[in-house]
């Protein structure tokens, strides 16, 4: 799923950017871990999907693009 992909890139970005205790707060990184965890949970149950794979296939952007990518 690229919007997931792109949502957990986004929040090892923000968790690298933000994990200086020094000049940020521990709860943006508390926080920014705890995101990541919820949405990778939600990922891993929708990367056992079928549907997932068809819909990615039939998608006339993607096509196979997506799973030869990963």
């Amino acid at each position: 799923m690229p919007a997931v992909d792109e949502l957990l890139n986004h929040l090892e970005d923000a968790k690298h950017h933000y994990s200086d205790p020094n000049t940020c707060s521990i709860h943006i990184e508390k926080s920014i871990i705890h995101a990541w965890q919820v949405l990778d949970k939600y990922y891993q149950l929708v990367d056992v999907s079928q549907v997932l794979y068809a819909a990615v296939v039939l998608d006339p952007e993607m096509h196979l693009n997506y799973f030869e990518s990963e």
